[in-house]
């Protein structure tokens, strides 16, 4: 499976990550069934290019 990178915003946050300042959150699945919840669409978007080097070399 892909790595893949949602951009979540108001209610798609889960509730567990909501915060008052929080508009948006990127969830970063991994594609074998490990989900990934950053708050920085920079550390989101390194986490994908790691993720997907894992996978290529695997």
């Amino acid at each position: 499976m892909p790595v893949t990178l949602r951009t979540l915003t108001d209610d798609e946050i889960p509730q567990a990550y909501r915060e008052p300042d929080l508009a948006e959150l990127y969830e970063v699945d991994d594609g074998e069934g490990e989900v990934h919840y950053l708050k920085s669409d920079a550390d989101a978007a390194k986490l994908v290019v790691e993720l997907t080097e894992k996978h290529a070399s695997a």
